[in-house]
This record gives structure tokens, C-alpha cells and sequence, in this order.
């Protein structure tokens, strides 16, 4: 891959993902796409599941147990999709791995599934037992871990086996083909997107960060996440703007490669080859 295209393709990715540009650059695809849904089985079913748990709250919710992990719309952070991992840069690690990972007094808090695998001073390597999928939760800036450190209190580890509560609510999810995870997971790679020049902003899902008179959503945080097979359907009543959120689907670029939209009455709907995600705000 010609190291100016490379060099060039990561500077615009991280114009719209937030990540500094050498982290984008582990990416990036041989011909030079984004990368950010080009990534492998394992990486895919993790990249879904999450989003089943996070864009599931409030009132409606169909996530089968409590569990914060929409909270975490309330940190800043980049996320940084890469093809075997997936990659979350972020000022407070500490606090995200803690939202993200079970614990000991705290057994349904978090992903199951989801263990620490080793702690470092400025972040965390995790790894879900189910899918065997990776994440790296970070502080530095091109998504690197440093020296190990002191493990925090009560987190699960890798040598944690699944509990049958686990079990339970990894086999009560529906069934999701592979088209439908690569549009869910879209949804998690996107938590952080934003246009360059300035036209929307997903921004966590928590705000509006453009400040745009008149188009404000702030009917609580609900939001539900659900379907089977190839159809799934999102329903929400706080930011992003549905705009906001259509554009980091289907956009050039940044978009889902080959991702359609369509006006409906309700919303829009989005396909992905026989993939259906309708968007219902």
C-alpha cells in the first residue's frame, strides 16, 4: 500500500471518527476504503451484541437485564475499528472498562461474556469469551497499551468462566444474520462519527453538539434495539438527529459500503444487501 495514500486516507477517516491519524491508520484497507466495518466474524458479532446492550434503555427496552452500557454515551471518546479489534480511545479508560466488564458484587453489570485479559497503566486489553473477539480500551492517542498495572478490584478476568445468568441472556438474544450484524455493528463504530465540515455530529448519542436552534430531542434517553434475522429496528427520543444518524450510515466515505436509505412514513429504513435496520426516532 503506497505510504501517501495510506497517509492520506488516514487523515480523512479521523476527520470524521475523532481518532488521531495513526490510529486510523490500522484501519485502513489495501484499497484504501475506511475500514470501519471491514473487520473479521468474530470482530462482527461482538460489534452487534454491543449494540443490542447499548442502544437499549429507558422505557421499551428489550436488553434481557440492567446493565449501564448506555451510559456510556456519557464519556468522550473515539472508537477506532480495526479488523481482528476494536479499539476505544478514550480520557477516563478506567471508568469505561469498569461499565463495560462484570464484577464481583456487581454480576450483571457490563457484557457477558466480556473479562479483562490484562490492565495496563493507561487502559485495558479485553476479550469476550463467547466470540473470542478483542477490544483494547485506551488512553493514548494511537491506541497503544503501556506497562502493566495493579488490577482493579472485583472485575472479571479471562480465566472466569460464563455464568449461567450469562448463558441466559446470551441464548434469549435473537437470532441476527451476518448482513444485520455488519448494520448494527455500523452503529457502534459510528457512537463518535461527526462530518468534517461541519453538517451533523452522532456525539455519543448524548447531545447536540452543533447547537441547532429549533431541532432539539430531549423527551429522556429511551432507546430500543431489536428484531431477528435480517430485521431489526431502532427507535429512539433523544439526540443524535435522525439526519445525523442516516448520514453516518449512508454517506460517501464513512458510510456502510452499499448501504441504501429510504423515506417511510415512520422513519427511514436502511438496507444492507437483505439487511433491513429502520430507523423509527
Amino acid at each position: 500500500m503506497p505510504h501517501s495514500g495510506l497517509r492520506n486516507t488516514a487523515a480523512e477517516r479521523a476527520s470524521y471518527t475523532r481518532e488521531s491519524a495513526t490510529a486510523a491508520a490500522h484501519g485502513v484497507t489495501r484499497d484504501l476504503a475506511f475500514g470501519l466495518d471491514a473487520c473479521t466474524p468474530r470482530q462482527q458479532q461482538l460489534r452487534a451484541l454491543l449494540a443490542l446492550a447499548i442502544f437499549n434503555c429507558g422505557r421499551g427496552s428489550a436488553w434481557p437485564r440492567h446493565t449501564p452500557l448506555h451510559e456510556l454515551s456519557i464519556y468522550t471518546f473515539a472508537i477506532s475499528p480495526r479488523c481482528d479489534e476494536l479499539v476505544i480511545i478514550a480520557e477516563a479508560p478506567r471508568n469505561i472498562v469498569g461499565r463495560l466488564v462484570p464484577r464481583d458484587h456487581l454480576p450483571e453489570w457490563g457484557l457477558p461474556g466480556l473479562r479483562v485479559k490484562r490492565e495496563c497503566g493507561n487502559g485495558a486489553e479485553l476479550v469476550h469469551l463467547p466470540t473470542g473477539a478483542r477490544m483494547t480500551v485506551t488512553r493514548d492517542r494511537a491506541g497503544r497499551l503501556d506497562h502493566d498495572a495493579t488490577p482493579q478490584t472485583g472485575l472479571w478476568r479471562e480465566g472466569r468462566p460464563l455464568t449461567k445468568e450469562e448463558c441466559t441472556v446470551l441464548e434469549s438474544l435473537p437470532a441476527m444474520s451476518a448482513q444485520a450484524q455488519t448494520l448494527l455493528g455500523a452503529l457502534t463504530t459510528r457512537m463518535s462519527t461527526k462530518d468534517p465540515s461541519g453538517g451533523w455530529d452522532i456525539a455519543m448519542w448524548f447531545t447536540d453538539l452543533l447547537d441547532r436552534p429549533g431541532n432539539g430531542r430531549s423527551d429522556g434517553h429511551a432507546r430500543r434495539l431489536w428484531g431477528k434475522g435480517n430485521r431489526w429496528e431502532l427507535a429512539w427520543t433523544s439526540d443524535p438527529h435522525p439526519e445525523d444518524l442516516l448520514a453516518a450510515l449512508t454517506a460517501p466515505r464513512v458510510g456502510v459500503p452499499g448501504a441504501t436509505a429510504q423515506r417511510v412514513r415512520t422513519g427511514w429504513d436502511i438496507r444492507f444487501r437483505d439487511a433491513l435496520l429502520a430507523l423509527r426516532p
